[in-house]
């Protein structure tokens, strides 16, 4: 890491932008990751997890009821650690990445899209633009101005994002939020200047950023991908096609509606909803579908990243068991309160999104924020999936929404949404 960071410095002071990029994708891609391995029949693990959703049952039912929890959360964080301490004895060994790309490979392969990474050297933001008819690389300033700015717009659509925020107080979110996205804008814009399909390339600090509400970038097809080694190594494939699989957990007041609006799209949609869409069916969905699509409650587990969660029938479908998966499907789409979101770990984000790239998934919709249960959600997520199997693709079909007007309904819900992997 020290080796890195050297690197990095040395590079951008000499203002090369192959080299800033090939030791940002160092740093990125050829950092440690630990592989885990999946026990084919492991019963200690399948029994505490069970003892997990039984847990977080009585503790919504409880909680319902205005009862005492104090006892049930003893009893999660006990079986939360013996879960821990088998995770970490079945884990695979640490692999080291390949040499990452150089930045003329990845100029080869770039078609028409643009790559933008923005780098973090001793407080200072860079930016490494590449397409296909040239590069460069930029300072935009600190990256304390940055985050403050992203994490101004952050805040602004999630309080705009809750339906009791009405009148006066809603008109001046809306007026925030557009200044945040503005200032953010500003600092971006000397990187966002050409056209086309844009690859994001992020630090940690800036990824849940409503990206497709910046004014620059509005209507562009955009992808947030881990690092320009992990968009390279995806196999080629086909046009989307095959089966689908939808499944909405409980206690959504149009998770149903929703289910049945985007299985509308498809010829052979497999749609599991109440009882059903337990732990076990959706993994089997994710596994076996081409596209799923899957509308829950997410959680966020800020304390324990690997304990994040969709709530399903029969309890919280959490990082611990999604990860032990060998693939899931390539197009996935979660409308789920912060499900695009991670929590930092280090220089990395841990979370749902992040897990199911790893996992396979080539394109993924989540939200960076809470995501309204309402019929303009259900209506959004529809014509979400009318465009994809108009485009093929989840980034193009994400930039091709209806958005309305800033700051109306419309477009707050849009712009909770936000489109990783590939474009």
């Amino acid at each position: 890491d020290d080796l890195v960071r050297l690197g990095l410095r040395l590079a951008a002071a000499e203002g090369r932008p192959a080299a800033v990029f090939e030791w940002s994708e160092r740093a990125r891609a050829g950092r440690r990751r630990h592989a885990p391995t999946r026990p084919p029949d492991d019963a200690g693990l399948a029994v505490e997890l069970a003892e997990l959703r039984r847990i977080s049952g009585e503790l919504r039912a409880r909680q319902a009821d205005g009862g005492d929890v104090g006892d049930l959360v003893a009893e999660q964080r006990r079986v939360e650690r013996a879960v821990q301490r088998r995770h970490l004895r079945t884990v695979g060994t640490a692999s080291v990445s390949a040499r990452p790309p150089s930045l003329a490979a990845l100029r080869r392969r770039l078609g028409d899209r643009t790559l933008l990474s923005l780098i973090e050297v001793d407080g200072r933001l860079l930016a490494v633009t590449a397409s296909s008819l040239r590069c460069a690389v930029h300072d935009l300033g600190t990256v304390a101005a940055a985050v403050d700015a992203a994490g101004a717009a952050a805040s602004g659509l999630r309080a705009l994002a809750d339906p009791a925020l009405t009148g006066a107080r809603r008109s001046a979110r809306v007026d925030l939020l557009r200044r945040a996205l503005d200032a953010l804008d500003g600092i971006l814009r000397p990187a966002l200047a050409a056209d086309g399909p844009l690859m994001l390339v992020l630090p940690a600090s800036l990824h849940a950023v409503p990206w497709g509400a910046l004014p620059s970038l509005s209507g562009r097809a955009i992808g947030v991908v881990p690092s320009a080694s992990w968009w390279l190594d995806l196999p080629a494939v086909g046009a989307l096609g095959g089966t689908a699989f939808v499944a909405a957990g409980p206690r959504l007041a149009l998770g149903d509606v929703e289910a049945r609006a985007v299985a509308d799209h498809y010829a052979h949609a497999r749609v599991v909803t109440g009882p059903e869409a337990t732990g076990a069916v959706v993994l089997d969905g994710l596994r076996t579908a081409e596209v799923s699509h899957v509308v829950a409650h997410g959680r966020i587990r800020h304390d324990s990243p690997s304990w994040s969660s969709l709530e399903l029938a029969d309890g919280p479908l959490c990082l611990y068991e999604l990860e032990r998966e060998e693939r899931t499907s390539a197009v996935v789409v979660l409308s789920a309160c912060d499900s695009g979101m991670g929590v930092r770990a280090g220089d990395q984000l841990v979370g749902l999104s992040s897990c199911l790239l790893g996992l396979g998934t080539r394109s993924l919709v989540a939200s960076v924020c809470r995501l309204p249960d309402t019929p303009l959600t259900a209506t959004l997520m529809g014509e979400l999936h009318d465009q994809l199997g108009r485009t093929g693709s989840v980034a193009h079909a994400l930039a091709a929404l209806d958005r309305g007007a800033p700051g109306d309904e419309r477009w707050v819900h849009a712009a909770c949404l936000a489109s990783f992997g590939e474009v």
